[in-house]
């Protein structure tokens, strides 16, 4: 009677391991399949794997500077720049014909949102002013809030925000330059940041360094 049992358990083991390795299995298949799903086949038979979403940090200069117009007033402003601290690259694939690469990208450089700051006597932040890059470029600037010269003396550093930078897909593109007839399929362009393809990238905000900006001493006693 109870090596009639222990003969069950033994079953019972072996269903319950045979059940086990359906499962991993299925597991491996499942995501052989979610990766299969991401993947760019290339025209030499090689396959590239991307994701959705990365990251990339970001660079923020600040600098304030002053003008003199003809008529002699006095101006301040801010300028600066925002760039991404990673080699990012835009990168082509097609079904057909060659990969394209494209370095010059303006990924997390263009449509930035850059808010200035100045640090009070106590240690607070006050927003002084906020803009927005523009298209194609990370540059950005604006004129000082008007105000006397004596109150413009003090430091400064401007943050970046963050932001969410997408790639489109292209109905034709002409891999021989403008003037020849482009084929007829489509083109999936994606980011490379080192050996990651990405569809799209989270930039990260950042922070530019605090700088001192003073007014000559004669400016104020020209007023």
């Amino acid at each position: 009677m109870r090596a009639h049992t222990k003969k069950k358990h033994e079953m019972g083991k072996r269903f319950a391991i045979a059940a086990a390795s359906v499962m991993v299995a299925a597991g491996l298949i499942g995501a052989v399949a979610a990766t299969a799903k991401n993947v760019i086949e290339r025209p030499n038979g090689a396959k590239v794997t991307y994701r959705a979403m990365g990251e990339a940090s970001s660079n923020v200069s600040l600098d304030i500077f002053g003008a003199i117009d003809r008529q002699g007033a006095v101006t301040y402003a801010f300028g600066g720049e925002t760039r991404p601290a990673e080699k990012i690259q835009g990168v082509g694939f097609a079904p057909k014909g060659p990969s394209v690469r494209r370095p010059n990208t303006n990924a997390c450089k263009e449509y930035r949102t850059v808010t200035l700051f100045r640090v009070e006597p106590n240690g607070t932040s006050t927003r002084v002013a906020s803009v927005r890059t523009g298209q194609g470029t990370g540059e950005f600037g604006g004129p000082l809030v008007e105000r006397p010269l004596g109150e413009i003396t003090g430091y400064y550093y401007a943050e970046v925000a963050p932001a969410t930078s997408k790639l489109h897909r292209h109905g034709r593109f002409d891999p021989d330059g403008p003037g020849r007839p482009a084929p007829p399929f489509r083109l999936a362009e994606f980011y490379k940041i080192g050996g990651g393809y990405y569809r799209a990238l989270r930039c990260l905000p950042a922070r530019s360094p605090t700088i001192f900006a003073e007014v000559p001493a004669g400016l104020l006693n020209s007023q």
